[in-house]
């Protein structure tokens, strides 16, 4: 289920900063960043050890798709992803050079799908940073704008807005080696995976990464992982640099809702981030693993569809404006002018759901446990008992097709 956070200790505050950050996506120069991670032992070893699947970087493709499409120039998004290091592997399975067992036609029509959903992206140069880059410290620096000779493009300091987009694994670990303790913000680390390691050990000064673990080489995981303490101090940061820059986060990878913790924390007032123009967005909740690719998708195409209908609404595109229907909400799925991120996400939200109907469904069964219903054993033509029960069928009929379930029977 997705999630999301923000801290203002007022509405009318909030509701500047929502408006105030799609103002800056309309007509500032916001930058995007877009980070594919992977776990170090799905695609960070030695090439014919690696996983046929990528889990990242067809939706970093499509993302950067939709947002050049919408308008936003090349040099305001910053891709952080394995593209050409995942391409590589799978010629090498094309030509035969590894030997995972896996026909080489099962690699080509992997290439020939991988480069359609990143096609944009390969044409106009490819990820700006790629194979070993792809790491914990890669992403501190670019968003913190910091230069170097082998980091050229980074988020610079007349950015008006900023989006950070990350598509990983993700997971917790206990704060201390071999503790049992549930996780909690003072017991537990979250993060992200990523496939290769951080150089920069000072990185990892700050964050209790004692229960890491270590992997097969006998090396400790933490340096491969990119924590919600890295990315609460790069938004601390951030912050002492430009209090009104406005920030939105969206994190999609297992048990990210546990990145977000600080913001319900009483010390957020204390340190004076619940004043921060900060919006972040989760796609699960902090201990439940499911990446949610449907949500990555729904929200940027419904963000480029909004930013196209600005385009044309200023006569940038010489078409004519589309016309709004009641509420935010337009036919062609974009917003309406002076929507805000809230309506964003709400949309975004609302076409996962329609989309994956599967994902509602276990939602409201979830929220509406029928258990006397389920304690119940029902018998139907061709199923075993108790397979399924009428409430079961009512509510996936309803949710399928928009009907109520008895008015079907009747």
């Amino acid at each position: 289920l997705v999630v999301f956070f923000r801290r203002s200790p007022e509405p009318a505050p909030w509701g500047r900063f929502c408006l105030g950050f799609m103002a800056a996506l309309r007509g500032g120069r916001p930058y995007f960043v877009l980070v594919g991670g992977e776990a170090h032992a799905l695609q960070g070893g030695e090439q014919d050890q690696r996983h046929f699947q990528h889990t990242s970087v067809p939706f970093i493709g499509s993302a950067y798709e939709q947002l050049r499409a919408a308008g936003v120039s090349r040099e305001q998004i910053i891709t952080i992803v394995q593209l050409d290091d995942y391409l590589r592997t799978l010629s090498l399975g094309i030509s035969g050079d590894i030997n995972t067992g896996i026909p080489t036609h099962y690699y080509a029509e992997q290439l020939a799908r991988t480069e359609a959903k990143c096609r944009r992206l390969l044409d106009e140069g490819g990820a700006d940073y790629d194979h070993g880059a792809v790491n914990p410290g890669t992403v501190w620096h670019v968003l913190l704008g910091e230069v170097s000779a082998d980091r050229r493009k980074v988020v610079p300091e007349d950015c008006t807005a900023l989006f950070l987009g990350i598509y990983s694994h993700g997971d917790s670990h206990p704060a201390k080696p071999d503790s049992k303790e549930p996780h909690d913000h003072l017991t537990a680390e979250w993060f992200a995976h990523m496939p290769y390691p951080t150089r920069e050990l000072d990185l990892l000064s700050f964050v209790a990464h004692g229960g890491a673990g270590k992997n097969k080489a006998g090396r400790s995981n933490a340096p491969y992982y990119l924590y919600s303490t890295q990315l609460r101090l790069i938004f601390h940061q951030l912050f002492e640099r430009d209090p009104s820059r406005p920030v939105v986060g969206l994190l999609n990878y297992c048990r990210s809702g546990g990145n977000l913790e600080f913001m319900r924390r009483q010390s957020a007032s204390w340190l004076g981030s619940d004043h921060w123009p900060l919006f972040l967005m989760s796609s699960s909740q902090a201990g439940v693993d499911s990446l949610v690719a449907g949500f990555w998708e729904a929200y940027f195409r419904i963000l480029s569809q909004t930013l196209r209908l600005e385009r044309q609404s200023d006569g940038r595109d010489g078409a004519q404006p589309a016309q709004p229907h009641s509420g935010h909400f337009l036919a062609d799925g974009a917003l309406s002018p002076g929507s805000t991120l809230e309506d964003l996400f709400e949309a975004a939200n609302e076409a996962y759901f329609r989309e994956n109907a599967y994902e509602l469904l276990n939602h409201v069964k979830m929220r509406a446990w029928a258990s006397k219903v389920w304690s119940l054993d029902f018998h139907f033509l061709g199923r075993k008992a108790g397979d399924c029960d009428p409430w079961h069928i009512d509510l996936k009929h309803c949710i399928e097709s928009g009907r109520l379930g008895e008015s079907q029977r009747s």
